[in-house]
């Protein structure tokens, strides 16, 4: 294997790992962007006394270091009957 064949192999190898740690990159950036699943998230940020329903919508913006979660949760019928009664002692606890 003459030098010129030996350089040309090294760099191929090179190439197939540069690429290789871009691929992960992209998948690491993409993984940051959308973020996991804040549905279990949004429901412990309730009241122990709030029962949810299903959440109806769900919405995350994430950046590199910080992000924001929207859900919107259907309230079950003896939670929006208590809270229709008395919302403040309701929230409170």
């Amino acid at each position: 294997m003459s030098v010129r064949q030996a350089i040309g192999a090294v760099l191929s190898i090179g190439a197939v790992i540069v690429a290789a740690a871009l691929i992960l990159v992209v998948a690491i950036v993409a993984y940051l962007s959308v973020g996991p699943p804040q549905v279990d998230v949004a429901r412990r940020a309730f009241p122990s006394g709030v029962e949810l329903g299903e959440s109806l919508h769900q919405e995350n913006v994430s950046g590199f270091r910080e992000g924001c979660v929207l859900v919107i949760f259907r309230l079950s019928d003896e939670s929006a009957r208590s809270l229709q009664a008395d919302a403040a002692s309701y929230l409170h606890g």
